[in-house]
């Protein structure tokens, strides 16, 4: 198992069930498996899910910068709603894009440490580009329709004019 020193920052494999104190790498070599970046989606007919609650798939993306690593998907049978939201949990992810999300649901992400951005509809793949490119929390194209985020003109209605 490799460990971190605290103190010093440096990385160190582990083995002392094999009588070895450690083996120190050098200080630049990074070996932490977690990627840069966790994203996760409900997904329902390549789109993202209306609703978390009721989502039987999550595709996980894992990205460095703009680049895409690695993308699978977790298939949920019968669990229930908070089962589910623990499991996405411990996926350790940093950012949950979601259409709509019971409060529980998204307190039990939130406390785990998870960005929560909900009232997204759409293609999960402009969806996912979108939100890489930094753009979608101003397109109003991927708003769930009756979404509060959207910015709306109202106009009085006049009797006839």
């Amino acid at each position: 198992m490799v460990v971190r020193d605290t103190r010093t920052g440096r990385y160190a494999l582990n083995a002392d069930n094999m009588g070895i104190r450690g083996i120190y790498l050098s200080s630049g070599t990074n070996i932490d498996s977690k990627p840069c970046m966790r994203i996760a989606l409900p997904k329902w007919q390549d789109r993202v899910s209306p609703l978390f609650d009721v989502a039987m798939t999550v595709m996980f993306v894992d990205v460095d910068g703009l680049r895409e690593i690695r993308r699978r998907e977790m298939m949920f049978s019968t669990e229930t709603p908070v089962a589910r939201a623990l499991r996405v949990a411990a996926e350790r992810c940093d950012v949950f894009i979601c259409g709509a999300i019971s409060p529980s649901l998204e307190a039990v992400l939130r406390a785990s440490g998870i960005r929560v951005i909900t009232d997204i509809c759409g293609p999960v793949n402009e969806v996912l580009a979108s939100f890489l490119q930094g753009n979608l929390a101003g397109e109003h194209a991927y708003l769930m329709p009756g979404s509060g985020n959207r910015t709306r003109v109202r106009r009085r209605w006049r009797g006839g004019r």
